[in-house]
């Protein structure tokens, strides 16, 4: 009698134990990101090794990498290949506010990389496969009020392009949505530039 109990004692531990392991896994399979969500990525150029913040859709999640599929915002507009002169990386550096550019900054090869990820073209469909700290949401304009006071230091999407700069904060314009922003740039001569709140990131959260 002794025996038998003993051994019911075990398989109700080993059951308890399978149905945890599985429900971890389970739990593993699913994407912490959600789909179809725009967001900044952080991609890096492979003929320049430079590396930038861009705008992307999140198109599915790979459970064998533990990969997000990013879409590039800006193939997704159909606009042409990324100029390979005059552009500017996001760390500030290049020609400045007039080589800025709406394909995407300095990402000039058809393929990109962030650390291990690997990129693609289709029909001037651009994706990268990115792991999960090389991603950041952009927040919907209801949870975008949140007060940035003048002089925070930001990342922000420059007006009509797909790539985040760093930027100053010199004030807020209509009403909680936007903000008046200076963008580091040699010939800005000061020049504010009104930028959607939600594509305005803290300098830190863009590291």
């Amino acid at each position: 009698m002794h025996n038998v109990f003993f051994l019911f004692f075990w398989l109700l531990l080993f059951s308890g134990w399978l149905l945890c392991t599985c429900s971890v896994e389970q739990q593993e399979q699913k994407p912490s990101l959600p789909l179809n969500s725009e967001c900044a990525c952080k991609v890096k150029d492979e003929k320049t090794q430079e590396t930038n913040w861009i705008l992307g859709t999140i198109m599915s999640y790979h459970n064998d990498s533990k990969k997000y599929e990013v879409l590039d915002a800006a193939e997704a507009d159909g606009e042409d290949e990324a100029p390979t002169t005059n552009a500017r990386s996001s760390s500030g550096a290049g020609s400045g506010k007039n080589g800025k550019s709406k394909s995407s900054g300095s990402r000039a090869s058809g393929t990109g990389q962030a650390g291990s990820s690997t990129g693609g073209s289709t029909a001037q469909q651009r994706y990268f496969k990115l792991p999960k700290n090389r991603i950041r949401l952009v927040p919907t304009k209801e949870n975008t009020h949140r007060a940035l006071a003048s002089g925070t230091r930001v990342m922000a999407l420059y007006p009509d392009t797909t790539v985040f700069y760093p930027a100053t904060v010199r004030g807020r314009a209509g009403g909680d949505h936007q903000y008046m922003l200076e963008f580091d740039d040699e010939d800005s001569d000061g020049e504010e530039l009104e930028v959607d709140a939600k594509y305005v990131f803290l300098w830190k959260e863009l590291s």
